[in-house]
């Protein structure tokens, strides 16, 4: 008989946004040009496993340890990936239930924040902490769109400007 595929995973690839040699990003900005519906379980969201979870949370400590060595993606196999495909899972879940504010922001704290592909929305987010150190919790992934909708968006990266540029502008 001939081999299935593998089963598709929830998220795709856990990346932080940082230039593979030449250091940090300073902010992401992505559009979404196309809606996927994520209440139909068609996937598609983007989603950040460790942004608004409290000072000491396993994963965001994991990501911040990656970030410090170099690394700008996590293997789909290891375990802190499977980690944050659990907190996919609940934040999916906890999102198609009705929860007033302060509900919602509680949830976060334990399972990261997320946002659903939504044609005309626009995604912000710092790749730094605001003291310049790495932001463990900007680590994030798009999902697996399961349905029959295409995933497109428009992105945009906000760089430090280089020595030279910023010579010659303020030298």
């Amino acid at each position: 008989p001939p081999l299935s595929p593998p089963p598709r995973r929830g998220l795709l690839n856990l990346h932080h946004d940082r230039h593979k040699n030449k250091g940090e990003r300073l902010a992401t900005f992505m559009v979404y040009l196309t809606t996927v519906d994520a209440a139909a379980g068609h996937g598609g969201e983007t989603y950040f496993p460790a942004a608004g979870v409290p000072p000491g949370d396993q994963v965001a400590e994991e990501f911040e340890r990656e970030h410090r060595t170099g690394e700008r993606f996590i293997e789909p196999a290891c375990e802190l990936a499977r980690l944050c495909e659990e907190r996919l899972d609940a934040w999916r879940q906890a999102a198609n239930e009705e929860k007033d504010e302060q509900e919602e922001e509680q949830a976060a704290r334990r399972i990261g924040v997320g946002a659903r592909a939504q044609e005309g929305c626009a995604l912000v987010f710092d790749a730094l902490a605001g003291d310049g150190e790495s932001a463990g919790r900007a680590w994030h992934s798009s999902c697996v769109v399961t349905g029959p909708e295409e995933k497109w968006t428009l992105t945009f990266f906000k760089s430090p400007m280089p020595l030279f540029s910023s010579m010659l502008m303020f030298g």
